[in-house]
This record gives structure tokens, sequence and C-alpha cells, in this order.
């Protein structure tokens, strides 16, 4: 190994415990490297009761210094697996659980947003009833459990939320100009109807206009007087 990758290592190995030691310093959840990436341990898998479908575990996001606290839970699902997601309802920046740590409906089917009502899919976080509109969907989290058991927090979550914000920013603009497609539709066919309407009315006026017309000119033939030859 020659000096300059020596050199290059030391640096590399100094920046990395400088970005720890701030981390901790503000209260940020120690970063450790899993299978070539940097991750976050966020818990651990006997937190949750495999048994109860509405077990889940509420953790804080890693935050830079300045940055507004955020908050994400993980669950095992029996069906999908395990599955993380933002603490925030999708129609109101408010957190789903409202601090009590409950985050599904009763039977476990769906995560509920106390708030308002709003129903998401455990899957994918798809808006399934509620408020909430169709495009729209829970940020998922990019989560992994270790041989060990415990559960990780990629270090590309902001990352990874910013593309799902971008496609439901993208989503939601379709939609919208699928509504202004279908309102412009409903305006002409309004139009396209009024304009019958007017033709009937027209027509109607001009045949009463003739029968008027040919009452008067009967009444006029009656008073006109028969040749007596």
């Amino acid at each position: 190994m020659c000096i300059r990758d020596r050199y290059q290592r030391r640096v590399r190995g100094f920046v990395v415990r400088q970005m720890l030691a701030l981390g901790r310093r503000h209260g940020m959840i120690a970063a450790v490297r899993v299978r070539g990436c940097w991750t976050h341990k966020i818990g651990h898998m006997e937190q949750l009761d495999i048994k109860d479908p509405t077990s889940a575990v509420s953790f804080d996001l890693p935050r830079d210094e300045g940055e507004a606290g955020m908050r994400g839970f993980f669950f095992a699902h029996p069906e999908h697996g395990l599955r993380g997601y933002l603490n925030q309802c999708t129609h109101m920046a408010l957190e789903l659980d409202m601090e009590d740590g409950d985050f599904f409906t009763g039977d476990g089917r769906y995560i509920q947003c106390k708030a308002h009502g709003a129903l998401f899919e455990c899957a994918d976080g798809a808006a399934a009833a509620g408020p909430a509109r169709p495009y729209q969907q829970l940020i998922q989290l990019p989560v992994s459990v270790q041989n060990d058991g415990s559960v990780h927090l990629g270090e590309d979550w902001r990352d990874v939320a910013e593309n799902q914000r971008r496609e439901q920013a993208e989503r939601r603009e379709g939609h919208r100009k699928r509504l202004a497609g279908k309102r412009e539709g409903y305006k002409q066919r309004l139009k396209s109807e009024s304009e019958k309407r007017e033709e009937m009315s027209r027509k109607w006026e001009m045949k009463r206009q003739l029968m008027e017309v040919d009452q008067r000119f009967k009444r006029k033939l009656e008073h006109v007087k028969k040749p007596t030859w």
C-alpha cells in the first residue's frame, strides 16, 4: 500500500469518527456499517409482539443540526414482512398515532390516522379510505433486519423519501389534469346540450309563428264572400 492510499484511508477514518461524534452529540442514532452501506440502528425484533398484528415500534429519525425532528415506525406484518413508514399522515402533517403508539385498526388490516380516520394499506402505504386522496400514500422507509435481530434504517432514507414525495407530486399533478379534463368535457357537454335546447326552442317558435299565420289566413278566407253565380 502506497503512502497516498494510507493517507486517504486515515482521512476517511477521521471524517467518519467526526460524523459519529457529531451525531451522538446532537442526539442522533449512532450509525453502523452493514453490508457496505451506513445504517442507523432503530430497534430490535424482540420489541415486537409477533402474535399481535397491531404491534409496532416507534422511533426518532436521524436529524441534522437545525432540522425539525421527525418520527417513524416499523412493524412485522404476517403477509408483507418488515415494513417501515414515516409517522406522518398524507392529507395533513400530523402524526398517525397521536403519540400513543397505536397505528392500526382493531383487526390490524389497515394503518389508521387517528386525527381524521384515514386508512392506509400495510403493504405499500397506499390510501384505502377516508380523507386521504387515492394518489397519496405513506412515505416508506428503507428498513432491514440483521442476523442478530436488530432493525436498521438505511442512511439514504432522505433520498428515498424525497423520491417518493416527487412521485406523489407527479401523480397529484396527473390527477389534477385528469379532473380538469373531465370538468372541461362536462362543460362542453353542457354547452352542447344548451345549444340543442336553444335550437329546439327556435324551431318550436318558428312552428308556432307559422301556425298563427295559417290560422289568420284561414280566418280571412272565411270572411271572403263567395260568388253568387
